[in-house]
């Protein structure tokens, strides 16, 4: 049951014995500035089981927590990976096209993380694109991610 009031008529009304979900586990996040001169971007993805499209997005920061760009797209690629995976790439891509020197890559899938490390890792349908974008655009001169 998803602990609503219908539910819990709907099940009382066929005398079916319920069992409520468990109350979900909180966990306190704190958004922390980057040092000055430096541009930290938050990605994430969205996906639904069953979809055949994902998205992702991303924000870039100032060191004073100042709004300077956003990004969000959809794909028509069914996984929360890849949708990260392109997050991180549009990412690159923007710092680079601002000429954005110092970045903070901020995600939230330690799996994309190792593949910035180890790119050859990726599916193939992504691998040329992110392989381009570590070995070209982090000619950045700080990158750091997290």
């Amino acid at each position: 049951m998803y602990n609503n009031t219908q539910d819990l008529c709907v099940l009382k009304r066929f005398g079916v014995a319920c069992r409520p979900r468990r109350a979900p586990r909180i966990l306190e996040v704190n958004w922390h500035p980057p040092v000055i001169g430096w541009f930290k971007v938050n990605i994430d993805d969205a996906w639904k089981r069953g979809e055949d499209h994902s998205s992702y997005g991303g924000v870039f920061r100032n060191f004073q927590g100042e709004v300077v760009g956003a990004f969000s797209s959809s794909l028509d690629i069914p996984s929360s990976i890849a949708a990260e995976v392109m997050a991180v790439i549009k990412a690159i891509e923007l710092a680079w096209v601002h000429d954005w020197k110092h970045i903070w890559l901020e995600v939230d899938s330690s799996l994309v993380l190792n593949f910035l490390i180890s790119p050859h890792m990726v599916s193939w349908q992504l691998q040329i694109s992110l392989i381009i974008c570590v070995l070209d655009k982090l000619g950045l001169p700080n990158f750091r991610f997290r």
